[in-house]
């Protein structure tokens, strides 16, 4: 029988004697040896709120719930249908660095320790997590061609600070306009291939001008926001 005063990580020891009423001996069983576990506790102290594509730096302490630190134990943390696993330092610090690469939005991102099944409990907390859509940069479009044959622009996409876009399924989709005096008409559409789109286009109709006001836009998507870049188109 375990006292009602014993404290967790006491050792329990337990083992039956057997006897043989037919032969004068007594055989011990095997010792089970057991544990009072520890309850735990999880408390987190990275990041909550990041750019998608960005670094999202996670952290965490696992401790017992009186503040003993527990090291070198797995801690897992979970965002939508991505897992990510570290073990704690020697002080029970997990960290841990990854990409930011689930669409924008709100998660609610579990931090999970199993336990070990002898000496600690398993415990866990939750964090809600903010991915917010990042913004891009287009190249200027500016470009020229003859009157009645096709004109050809090329543009550019990015993040800030000129790093490349992460492409997933689907490829976006880039729109180049130019400007008629009332609205914005539309010469073509195109695919961003890697970070580049190419158009190819002609004009239905004789311009007033030589010189058009040209516009390239991105409607944007899950994880990156819209935006545009303006021009001029002259025709020869």
């Amino acid at each position: 029988k375990v006292n009602n005063d014993a404290q967790p990580g006491t050792t329990i020891t337990n083992y039956a004697t057997v006897y043989f009423p037919s032969v004068c001996e007594e055989t011990r069983t095997n010792t089970i040896v057991s544990v009072i576990p520890h309850q735990t506790q999880i408390v987190y102290s990275g990041q909550n709120n990041v750019q998608y594509s960005d670094t999202l730096k996670l952290q965490a302490l696992l401790s017992t719930v009186d503040g003993k630190r527990i090291p070198y134990s797995p801690v897992i943390f979970t965002i939508g249908n991505s897992s990510y696993t570290a073990i704690t330092s020697s002080e029970g610090v997990v960290t841990l660095d990854i990409s930011a690469e689930q669409p924008a939005g709100e998660y609610t991102m579990s931090v999970e320790y199993y336990g070990d099944g002898f000496y600690y409990l398993p415990s866990s907390s939750s964090v809600l997590l903010t991915i917010e859509k990042k913004n891009i940069v287009l190249s200027d479009p500016s470009t020229y061609m003859y009157y009645q044959s096709t004109g050809t622009a090329f543009v550019t996409m990015f993040a800030p600070e000129n790093k490349p876009m992460i492409l997933h399924e689907e490829e976006p989709i880039l729109y180049l306009e130019y400007y008629d005096g009332e609205s914005w008409i539309l010469l073509d559409e195109s695919p961003l291939s890697v970070y580049e789109a190419i158009f190819e286009f002609t004009l239905a109709e004789k311009p007033t001008k030589v010189s058009l006001d040209l516009r390239v836009r991105f409607d944007g998507n899950d994880r990156y926001n819209s935006g545009y870049s303006t021009g001029c188109l002259t025709i020869i």
